[in-house]
């Protein structure tokens, strides 16, 4: 089949037009349809950060009135004789509260009420006052003490009140337990902004509630929060319960409505607010547990996020604008078509040029080259250019040239041809050279290997002929082969080198050093260690390539190489790690401190063979 060819320049602008169109699709593609993915991730993220924020401030609120409400509960619960009547002893218990405000900024009132609906209260919002509720049958005094900063009385009002502390939401979800409790958000009475009330009992001699002491905190400073921590510009966030009172929000609207039903005044709900998508979000939420949707409202998409807080009942719904997030990617787009558009353009100018000025020299030299195939060295001239790769190719050629002008001086043209077609060739054959090998091998691999899993046997395997192979290649060494658990290895070949024997037992010993600090480590991971012995002789060998025609192997054979394997079994009856050969010794004896072990016979040789092993290496 026959292809169309062609020009070397032609190919390089299509090419370069081409990845440009790829780029640019590619780009824009992404930047719109993963838009939506993004935009949804950081809707996730940016709700679940300020969800924490949030819950991270109502916790923080929460923690010191707790605290503070639980210490005057068991100071008043372990002085019942002195304070039993809080009418009585009101204005002691007025200067304990004062402190307790002062203590504390973000508390609203801190107060003390007893099962006869008698009620004493220091309060900061809206007035700084202090006050004092007698209740006697069913009517009940009000006396409010209004004062200046520094808690000094500037004026005084006193008039009847309706008001029992007793009917309060705080005062009767307050149980008999000694702790400190929180009341679920409500609209406060006197300030009518949104809080909680901390509460703690006071429990009489038979187990029923004296008193309770109370903290008011405004969640005010959380609307601030949330104003101030907007997630885009337009957008909006809310929190609220799951019953659908609002509590806390970022937009400016109130939170207080009036009743239809009983005039009281109470928390705004989702279903009072101009705008449906608070109702529809929450009311997808409570039915299967959507977090995240998209509604439509005044011709605009809505992102929508739902988020419940750790304390039970609290959720955050952030309302975020679409366009707020897709407007800048939309912008992103046009400005990247246009720049790509613009380096488009510049580019097929500057490509035109460079390909011309790369595909002159590589069409000349392409017609030199085939002076080389025809073997007419005379004629090739090279060429002359200003691209440092097709240089480099141009030298390279030249001095090949130049090579087979020198080479044909000696031997027919003809007999030059079949030795550059043949040239690289393997074949199977080796020499006789003068080595150090190396064998090694695990200590009872067979065992250790029946107790662990394959998996991790084969990573642990892995692990340790990693650390094994660096220190034996870093010291000159050549891997022979891994043999199950085993490795051989040899110093002085392929190249020849002066000291294999030395190189050799200084890997030996670096590699028993490696191989303690790897045993340490996994033993501290439950792992199985793996003590390796080590067996190192000198001598001459065949080494070159063994095997078929089709497949061969680099590696030493011969006598010599068998006393290296028997002596890295002798490890085990002598109780060594290392063991040399008397021939490697001799070789090393000056350099390295050598412990005698004594003569013995190692199979496959009749004459005993003396070894040693290696301590340390002269310094």
């Amino acid at each position: 089949m026959s292809h169309r060819k062609e020009k070397f320049r032609t190919r390089i602008i299509k090419l370069f037009l081409l990845l440009i169109t790829i780029m640019v699709s590619l780009q824009i593609v992404t930047l719109y349809f993963g838009a939506s993915t993004t935009i949804s991730r950081l809707t996730s993220e940016l709700s679940e950060n300020l969800t924490e924020s949030v819950m991270q401030k109502f916790t923080m609120l929460r923690a010191v009135p707790s605290g503070q409400v639980r210490v005057m509960g068991r100071f008043l619960q372990q002085h019942t004789e002195a304070y039993s009547d809080i009418e009585e002893s009101h204005e002691q218990l007025w200067e304990l509260m004062k402190l307790e405000l002062t203590d504390n900024p973000y508390l609203s009132s801190f107060y003390i009420a007893d099962s006869d609906g008698n009620f004493i209260q220091v309060q900061r919002t809206p007035r700084l006052a202090s006050r004092i509720l007698r209740r006697s049958g069913n009517s009940a005094i009000d006396s409010w003490n209004y004062l200046d900063n520094d808690f000094n009385p500037i004026s005084y009002e006193e008039k009847p009140t309706s008001y029992d502390p007793r009917t309060r939401p705080w005062y009767l979800g307050t149980t008999t337990e000694a702790v400190s409790q929180t009341s679920k958000p409500y609209l406060f009475t006197t300030s009518q902004l949104p809080g909680i009330t901390i509460t703690y009992p006071v429990i009489d001699k038979t187990g029923e509630i004296r008193q309770i002491v109370a903290a008011d905190i405004t969640l005010e400073s959380i609307s601030g929060f949330l104003h101030e921590t907007k997630a885009s510009p337009n957008s909006a966030t809310f929190l609220i319960t799951v019953d659908g009172s609002i509590i806390a929000t970022s937009t400016a609207d109130k939170l207080a409505v009036s009743d239809h039903k009983n005039g009281e005044t109470r928390l705004i709900r989702v279903d009072e607010l101009p705008s449906p998508l608070l109702k529809q979000a929450l009311a997808n939420y409570l039915d299967d547990g959507t977090e995240q949707l998209r509604l439509h409202y005044n011709d605009e998409d809505i992102l929508v996020r739902i988020t419940r807080g750790k304390s039970a009942g609290i959720l955050l719904i952030t309302l975020i604008p679409e366009n707020d997030l897709l407007g800048p990617v939309f912008e992103l787009i046009t400005k990247s078509f246009l720049i790509f558009l613009a380096i488009t353009l510049l580019a097929t100018v500057a490509i035109f040029w460079v390909s011309q000025s790369i595909s002159k020299p590589i069409l000349l030299l392409s017609k030199e080259v085939g002076h080389i195939e025809d073997f007419t060295l005379n004629d090739f001239r090279g060429v002359d250019t200003q691209i440092t790769e097709v240089a480099r190719m141009n030298d390279s050629l030249v001095s090949a040239v130049d090579a087979l002008r020198s080479f044909e001086m000696y031997v027919p043209s003809e007999l030059v041809k079949n030795i550059i077609q043949n040239e690289g060739k393997a074949e199977i054959g080796g020499r006789e050279v003068d080595i150090t090998m190396m064998f090694t091998d695990i200590e009872n691999f067979t065992s250790l290997s029946e107790g662990v899993a394959p998996q991790q046997l084969m990573a642990q395997l892995s692990e340790y002929f990693d650390a094994l192979t660096r220190i034996i290649v870093a010291n000159g060494g050549t891997i022979d082969k891994y043999i199950g658990d085993a490795i051989m290895a040899f110093w002085g070949a392929p190249r020849p080198m002066d000291d294999s024997a030395g190189s050799a037992c200084r890997a030996a010993l670096q590699l028993q050093e490696k191989l303690n600090e790897l045993n340490r480590a996994w033993q501290s991971e439950g792992r199985p260690t793996m003590p390796t012995r080590i067996g190192i002789h000198s001598g001459h060998a065949i080494v070159g390539n063994v095997g078929s025609e089709d497949r061969i192997n680099y590696s030493a054979i011969g006598d010599n190489v068998n006393v290296a394997s028997r002596l890295e079994g002798l490890n085990k009856q002598f109780n060594t790690k290392i063991l040399i050969s008397d021939a490697t010794y001799q070789r090393v004896k000056t350099h390295f401190n050598c412990r005698e072990i004594g003569e013995t016979r190692v199979k496959g040789r009749e004459e005993a063979v003396k070894v040693y092993q290696p301590m340390e290496e002269y310094s």
